[in-house]
């Protein structure tokens, strides 16, 4: 059978991480983004009627908003600090580059985030690359050794709580977790 789909049909996901299910591979981690969300109190159920359904945002002005054009261009300090974190990755001492589904996925958010995001204070400034590192590269890291212990100290002179503080807090919580783990690195481990 032939099927034909539409463009704006999308498959979502979740997927719970915890001691009850298997551990994600690398491949589906290099095409995903993990989004980590806070424990929060969640109220009952609330039934809202949908109101205002006629004004709803079509899929031709999300793709203008959120895909990336020609026009989209990432600001000079965004892809400054980009380069000096894929730097660490390729360093000698770490020597774990960053897949290049990866590096792209990358440019492409920021990209786009750069127009959509508020960036006017110095902890969001470089919000579009705090947020995408997060979600796409720092849950790639797992493993044990020199070239980790290393990576993950060298990340955090970068990455800073002043400069990208969603990025600093995983990586403080993974070196924090890996001294009581036997030096293993990992996103995930809590």
């Amino acid at each position: 059978h032939r099927f034909r789909l539409p463009e704006h049909l999308r498959f979502l996901a979740t997927v719970n991480f915890d001691h009850t299910t298997e551990e994600l591979s690398p491949r589906f981690l290099d095409r995903s983004w993990i989004i980590t969300l806070e424990p929060t109190r969640i109220d009952d159920e609330i039934e809202e009627d949908l109101e205002n359904y006629e004004d709803m945002v079509s899929f031709d002005s999300l793709k203008t908003a959120f895909c990336v054009s020609e026009e989209d261009v990432i600001d000079e300090s965004i892809a400054n600090k980009w380069n000096a974190i894929q730097s660490i990755f390729r360093s000698e001492q770490c020597s774990l580059p960053i897949m290049p589904r990866n590096l792209k996925m990358v440019k492409n958010y920021c990209a786009v985030a750069c127009k959509c995001m508020d960036r006017d204070t110095p902890t969001t400034k470089l919000a579009p690359l705090d947020y995408a590192f997060s979600q796409k590269i720092l849950p790639t890291i797992n493993g044990t050794g020199e070239n980790y212990r290393t990576l993950i100290s060298e990340l955090l002179k970068e990455c800073t709580e002043q400069n990208m503080p969603i990025s600093a807090k995983h990586l403080k919580r993974m070196q924090r977790v890996a001294e009581n783990n036997m030096g293993f690195y990992q996103f995930f481990a809590r």
